[in-house]
């Protein structure tokens, strides 16, 4: 008798697609905390910004903002 595995893998095959989501979920984990953390940046430099002088805060977020992401 032959063992019908879920979705017909085998238990390695199983082992190897459980291990490419870990992966994917480590990554996806490390690129929302950078992004977090560019985020806390980008509030922090705004409210530096905004205590040099309102007129600043846009000027200086934008293109740092923009430079940040690519």
């Amino acid at each position: 008798m032959s063992t019908t595995y879920l979705h017909g893998t085998t238990p390695a095959e199983q082992q190897r697609l459980s291990r490419r989501q870990e992966l994917r979920n480590a990554a996806e984990l490390a690129r929302s905390s950078r992004v977090r953390r560019a985020q806390r940046s980008d509030a922090l430099r705004a409210l530096l910004a905004w205590r040099r002088g309102a007129h600043a805060t846009v000027w200086t977020s934008i293109p740092l903002v923009e430079g940040r992401r690519r």
